[in-house]
């Protein structure tokens, strides 16, 4: 296998520094690490790597430090991983080894380690934010240390990531000369373009572009268990793939967008497309990349023109950039399977066949659409009064001109979420704004199926972080319905309860949710399932279905998918039914973490 990277401060700043004594000029506050491991034996060459690249938010008090500890731990966490994965199995290198003496041992799902080892990270820069402070520290102005990060994790014959923040991850085929983006940015503009508010070109010149909503840190008042949330995915890859992993300095190197923005703004019907064309080339677009990629001619020289394109177009902040080809991968399929999470939501939709929904008193199906649930996110997001707390906004709008920020200036505890102060959410009524509800909706998942390991207990993205503040929607808990007693209460209920035949969703903490046939639920935080009642829910994951074989079974509506236990394997379903469900059947729904698991009872 094959890397190259590459760091750069951006002309910007390095022309600006030209004017600055020692003490005050800008440091490059991004990092990057990378480790390959090659393994030969007779006539069999095995291969895995793991790459990382972090972005320390600007504005903050430590950004370079920040993103130095998540390059540096989750590096630390995950190389025993790509070492593992090569050696546990034996027979993988046409040999035969005696189980009691073999190097291998159990499998670790490689996207549970990644999000694992990035919140290792996040305790670990919090630690240090909080090692960092002053003796007298002021809560209202407290020591601060964000960074964004992506991470991948190559085993051979694919690719598995994870991110936070706007650095992003792409796979770019040279034969089939396409570019797939891997990763959603975690950021405001991705926000209103998901929710319907701006369409893809505004989104390259908004002025918000520098506004992240997630980032890996926190500060000095700031509690090292509290988690972030972690996107991850996994894909295939081929012998004429390129991995690239960047900060946001590439796809943000023009520093001038305002004028742009204004002037698509606005332009009338007839003006907009040649505005648009302009923005198109004076941006630096996807096209750019894999234009770059394919004309490259080794990946030495591919990240230096990186580099120098970044600084043509502008150089306005830091970049990083990491490139990666493997290779002893199976050639590239005719045709190539859609990789990106904009290819794959675009399958979602084409890829569908007509379905016949059945009336609502039908024995057999939902009672509407699948996708109904990503409906009532498509409106243009409103301001912070529309359900942001008032912190969330100064997270959001506290930053600097050309840098990410993480901030919670008005309220430290918003900013001891782990950088999810920009993304936290009022918790009455239990709903978020439409961008909200867009980004929990739309964003991006791997789309594997297959056997996967055991819920290995760790700690979910959901859990509270905060006094009131939590890093997932807040459940309702008008619309929740512990139950315990709940079929004792069905059989001597009235009549009208008695017509819908109910199950119960009964978590490790057992906890219990009656659910009925028809019914729409989603996740809250703590394990907490919220169910479509009085107020919409903010997280849809699934509806429950009662075939007219009196089956029952989940149709997964969410973006993380549903797992089902089975002889002791894992298997995702995503977006269509899950197998006919028996009682006791394990569920672990979005993750399979301890918490996210949840024993289906008749």
């Amino acid at each position: 296998m094959y890397y190259a990277s590459r760091c750069d401060l951006g002309d910007r700043k390095r022309k600006q520094n030209e004017r600055l004594p020692p003490g005050e000029q800008y440091v490059n506050e991004d990092s990057t690490a990378a480790l390959v491991f090659d393994d030969i034996h007779r006539s069999t060459e095995r291969e895995a790597g793991l790459f990382v690249v972090a972005d320390g938010a600007g504005g903050e008090d430590a950004g370079d430090v920040a993103s130095y500890l998540a390059t540096s731990v989750i590096s630390q966490e995950l190389a025993e991983y790509v070492v593992t994965t090569l050696t546990e199995d034996p027979s993988d290198a046409d040999i035969d080894i005696p189980a009691e003496v073999s190097p291998g041992g159990d499998r670790v799902d490689p996207e549970t380690a990644i999000e694992d080892a990035v919140q290792t990270a996040q305790a670990r820069i919090v630690e240090y934010a909080k090692a960092a402070e002053d003796e007298n520290a002021d809560p209202n102005n407290p020591f601060r240390a964000y960074t964004t990060v992506v991470a991948g994790i190559y085993d051979g014959n694919r690719l598995h990531y994870g991110w936070v923040g706007d650095s992003r991850a792409y796979v770019i085929n040279t034969a089939a000369e396409r570019i797939s983006p891997l990763t959603k940015d975690h950021s405001e503009v991705q926000a209103l373009e998901d929710a319907g508010a701006v369409n893809e070109t505004e989104a390259l010149v908004h002025p918000d572009s520098h506004k992240i909503r997630r980032a890996v840190g926190g500060t000095s008042f700031s509690d090292p268990e509290n988690g972030v949330e972690v996107d991850t995915g996994s894909v295939a890859v081929y012998e004429d793939d390129v991995l690239l992993f960047t900060s946001d300095g590439l796809i943000d190197a023009y520093p001038d967008i305002d004028p742009l923005h204004r002037r698509y703004q606005a332009a009338t019907d007839d003006q907009k497309e040649a505005v648009a064309q302009e923005i198109q080339e004076t941006v630096v677009t996807d096209d750019d990349i894999q234009k770059i990629v394919l004309e490259g001619d080794s990946l030495d020289a591919t990240a230096e023109r990186f580099i120098e394109f970044s600084n043509e177009k502008g150089g306005k902040d830091n970049l990083s950039i990491l490139l990666a080809r493997g290779e002893t991968l199976p050639p590239t399929p005719d045709p190539l399977p859609p990789r990106g999470f904009e290819e794959r939501e675009e399958e979602d939709v084409t890829s569908q066949e007509t379905e016949i929904i059945p009336p609502e008193d039908s024995d057999d199906g939902e009672a509407g659409s699948e996708s109904e649930a990503e409906s009532t996110a498509e409106k243009p997001p409103e301001a912070s009064a529309n359900g942001e707390s008032a912190a969330a906004s100064e997270a959001a709008d506290a930053s600097t001109d050309d840098a990410d920020t993480m901030t919670g200036d008005e309220d430290p505890e918003a900013a001891a979420t782990g950088g999810e102060a920009a993304d936290s959410r009022e918790t009455s009524g239990g709903s978020a704004t439409p961008a909200e509800d867009a980004e929990s909706a739309d964003s991006a998942a791997a789309e594997t199926d297959g056997p996967d390991t055991q819920p290995d207990g760790s700690a979910s993205a959901g859990q509270t972080t905060g006094d009131g503040e939590t890093s997932d929607e807040a459940p309702d808990e008008s619309a929740a319905r512990p139950s315990e007693g709940a079929a004792d209460d069905a059989e001597g209920g009235d009549s009208a309860e008695q017509e819908y035949p109910t199950v119960r969703l009964v978590a490790a903490s057992g906890e219990s949710y009656t659910v009925t046939e028809g019914d729409t639920f989603g996740r809250g935080s703590d394990a907490d399932v919220q169910i479509e009642g009085p107020n919409t829910i903010s997280r849809v994951h699934a509806r429950v279905v009662l075939t007219g074989d009196d089956e029952w079974r989940l149709a997964d509506q969410s973006s993380g998918g549903t797992y089902v236990e089975a002889a002791g394997e894992w298997k995702r379903v995503k977006h269509t039914r899950t197998p006919p469900l028996d009682s006791g059947t394990l569920l672990a729904l979005g993750k399979r973490h301890e918490d996210c698991v949840f024993e289906f009872r008749l």
